[in-house]
């Protein structure tokens, strides 16, 4: 074998290394990005959850705050007034009253006046419900 014979199978088994090392490299990088996908899906997964666990206990608590009074939020005012004042009538129990009740509307906020007493239809556990309150203002 002559010097030039060796000088080329030197140079290939070189250039063989250099392809080597520089596919391992190509390889590690692709291990390297695949990793870093999976990473990124599983914390935008974990993000998808936690969104979702976070919406769901806000309608709990939310349901929690305002299940009795069916979310009366706008007018908390006549809510508290009717826990202070009185008892709740089923519908039927309402509607069996001798009188026909008349309806006022005073500030937004609709009262059902049978006799000398008041009522405002509430929420109950699901159910529709009137509370016995005091006269609204002016009455």
């Amino acid at each position: 074998m002559n010097s030039s014979d060796f000088n080329r199978q030197s140079s290939r088994s070189s250039s063989r290394n250099v392809e080597r090392s520089s596919n391992t490299e190509r390889q590690a990088n692709r291990q390297g990005n695949q990793e870093n996908r999976q990473d990124y899906h599983t914390e935008n997964r974990e993000d998808w959850q936690d969104y979702g666990n976070n919406a769901r206990n806000d309608r709990q608590d939310y349901y929690d705050d305002n299940r009795y009074w069916g979310g009366n939020v706008e007018y908390p005012g006549a809510a508290a007034a009717a826990i202070a004042v009185g008892t709740a009538l089923t519908v039927s129990a309402f509607n069996s009253q001798t009188c026909n009740p008349t309806v006022v509307s005073v500030g937004g906020v609709t009262y059902y006046q049978c006799g000398s007493n008041w009522y405002n239809q509430a929420y109950q556990e699901g159910d529709v419900v009137y509370v016995s309150v005091g006269a609204p203002p002016g009455y």
